[in-house]
């Protein structure tokens, strides 16, 4: 007559990368082979023999949220118009959306040399904006043709607000503008304010 320990069979059935280990692993008391995101928290200090308090997990996020803005921080220039559009808002303008930009359809175009200066465009129903910029240095000149409106116009680069007066024939040019953000103000025809919408120079 033999005897077979109970154990043994599990074993002989369990071995080496057999489901029978696999099973045995899942079936220990305590454990189950699908954890909520609840019973795995705390079942971990059970398997590293560590648990963290609450002012070292907010001192980890902190340390984390850190090394995110240092690595994946926002570009200066997005600071820039956040800061602008909402420190120069006029609720009462009329928007004059942009309808062209030189150097958004350059890239588009494969080109050995880039092309200058930047030509942008913006239009409302009564008023059309075309700028020309030029990079001089590290200020812009910017150089530009408003129809339908007449008197003075505003350059707004976000800290600085810049005036020239418009000529018989709706042209102006300011120089020393700095780069960053940029958008231009205007009075049409009728006494509306017309505001450009905001671009990064």
């Amino acid at each position: 007559m033999s005897y077979q320990n109970d154990s043994d069979s599990e074993i002989a059935g369990a071995g080496p990368g057999s489901d029978g280990l696999r099973a045995a692993a899942v079936e220990q008391p305590g454990v189950s082979d699908t954890l909520s995101v609840g019973e795995l928290d705390a079942f971990s200090p059970q398997i590293t023999g560590y648990d963290p308090t609450d002012a070292e997990l907010d001192a980890l996020m902190e340390q984390l949220r850190g090394i995110a803005g240092q690595v994946d921080a926002p570009l200066r220039i997005v600071d820039e118009l956040a800061r602008a559009a909402f420190e120069t808002r006029d609720l009462d303008a009329e928007f004059a959306a942009l309808t062209a930009d030189s150097e958004v359809d350059e890239l588009q175009l494969v080109r050995s040399v880039a092309v200058e200066p930047r030509m942008v465009s913006f239009e409302t129903d009564a008023v059309s904006i075309d700028l020309q910029l030029d990079q001089v240095g590290e200020t812009l000149t910017v150089r530009g043709l408003v129809v339908g409106a007449a008197g003075e116009v505003l350059l707004d680069t976000g800290d600085r607000r810049i005036s020239a007066r418009l000529d018989d024939r709706g042209w102006f040019v300011v120089e020393g503008v700095p780069t960053g953000a940029l958008r231009l103000r205007a009075r049409s025809a009728n006494g509306t304010s017309v505001t450009t919408e905001w671009i990064a120079t």
